[in-house]
């Protein structure tokens, strides 16, 4: 939470200005052209025509108009809030495997907005995989499974960076992969890839 006395002062913390009744709509904020509207829920969100800065651990976040209003039902919920959403567009999220499991939570990861996905996969996209793995289509048949997947989150949300691996995990090469990531998910299929 941020109380640098250039934004919002000693309190409220960010994300109590997207409650309810906090400030009322057309309310200026005090960092540049940033106001508060009412959108059709009746909830109040933050535009500011352009990127809105913020100041976190004495390091400038941005987060464009574009991110601001897809993120918005983040938030604007209580207990999540603003500074949350930050850091999630900070965070480096590896996926190994992108199969039954690695699939929907690579969409899930793309569209909550985790600024990087990693993902460790070598396998191609199999008619057999269809009717468990939705991240792929029937054009995907035959395709590398991390090209198609780059394609398809690229296409779920832009404001996240995508970056793939194409190698089988293995004891040799597990360490240099994930050290670049904070949290890896276990998508795997197999017992020597996960242990």
């Amino acid at each position: 939470r941020s109380h640098h006395p250039d934004y919002f002062g000693p309190e409220p913390p960010l994300q109590h200005i997207f409650r309810r009744k906090t400030l009322n709509p057309g309310t200026p904020l005090s960092f540049g052209d940033g106001y508060i509207c009412s959108d059709t829920a009746g909830e109040e969100s933050l535009h500011d025509g352009g990127n809105l800065r913020l100041m976190m651990n004495k390091q400038p976040f941005n987060l464009s108009k574009e991110e601001l209003a897809r993120y918005s039902r983040h938030i604007g919920m209580e207990g999540f809030g603003l500074e949350a959403q930050q850091k999630l567009k900070a965070a480096r999220v590896l996926v190994v495997g992108a199969g039954g499991l690695g699939s929907p939570s690579l969409l899930y990861l793309a569209a909550a907005g985790v600024g990087t996905i990693g993902l460790a996969e070598f396998d191609t996209v199999d008619d057999s995989n269809l009717q468990r793995q939705v991240l792929y289509s029937v054009a995907d048949v035959g395709r590398s499974k991390a090209e198609a997947a780059r394609e398809r989150l690229r296409g779920l949300n832009p404001h996240v960076s995508v970056e793939i691996h194409e190698v089988r995990l293995t004891s040799e090469n597990a360490l240099d992969i994930i050290a670049n990531y904070d949290v890896v998910a276990d998508g795997t299929d197999n017992f020597a890839t996960r242990y």
